[in-house]
């Protein structure tokens, strides 16, 4: 039980780090200036490099970022809720229970995994962009057949919208 306790607490713990990685890693690319960006295409640096690259892609970026963040949080909330079960004893506990563990966890998210990773990532843009290039790269390889099929509905429903619009 203590075990997995702690296993639970680390677990959560490591998911925030990950959000706040996640979130801070949208901001940072998409704040970029021109002035960065031309710096960028300048330089021989591999990440430098890596950044362009990704950018040339900006859609394919953003939903392999919303994909990764919204797999990140899910996985919050079930190892908050499980952590939940186990020190309650049961898998019915009370309302006012689930509605605590809710709130903790939406607001874990929402202050530890997405508002001050924006903030400081606002600040130091090109210099986190730079060191979470390579990984997106990776990432978005690893994502590419879900980010396809999210890219692909999104475009048919602006198709849509457009055509009614």
């Amino acid at each position: 039980m203590l075990f997995r306790s702690v296993f639970s607490f680390a677990s959560i713990a490591l998911l925030l780090l990950m959000s706040a990685m996640i979130s801070a890693s949208e901001v940072a690319f998409f704040s970029l200036k021109a002035d960065n960006l031309d710096r960028c295409r300048e330089s021989e640096k591999s990440s430098d490099r890596n950044i362009i690259e990704l950018l040339k892609k900006p859609r394919l970026l953003l939903a392999t970022i919303l994909i990764m963040n919204n797999f990140v949080n899910v996985g919050v909330v079930t190892i908050s809720t499980f952590l939940m079960w186990t020190m309650a004893g049961t898998r019915k506990p009370e309302e006012t229970v689930v509605g605590l563990v809710t709130f903790g966890a939406t607001f874990a998210i929402t202050f530890f995994g997405e508002i001050v990773p924006k903030v400081y990532a606002t600040r130091h843009n090109r210099t986190f962009a730079e060191k979470m290039s390579g990984l997106w790269l990776l990432l978005e390889k690893v994502w590419l057949p879900i980010s396809w099929l999210l890219l692909n509905l999104s475009q048919i429903i602006e198709r849509r919208i457009e055509k009614k619009g």
